[in-house]
């Protein structure tokens, strides 16, 4: 990161696959962003991630942080 530059979110190892499906909708996914940025390519799970973000779905596996907190530990995070 550039100096400067503000982390908001990480998610950290981030695994989503649903109960009837045999593929997983996001696998090991791993990566920063910083005010400003949240760029995809079309069905790159962004919807998912976002919907995990406000716990209205929950990562299969790994971590997601808001300013350097774990959001597990926050009643509502945004």
């Amino acid at each position: 990161m550039r100096k400067g530059d503000v982390l908001i979110i990480e998610y950290r190892s981030i695994e989503k696959f649903y109960p009837n499906s045999r593929v997983h909708a996001i696998n090991d996914a791993s990566f920063k962003i910083k005010n400003g940025e949240f760029v995809f390519k079309s069905r790159a799970g962004k919807t998912t991630l976002l919907k995990m973000l406000y716990k209205a779905e929950k990562p299969s596996g790994g971590t997601i942080m808001i300013l350097g907190g774990d959001i597990k530990k926050l009643k509502n995070p945004l």
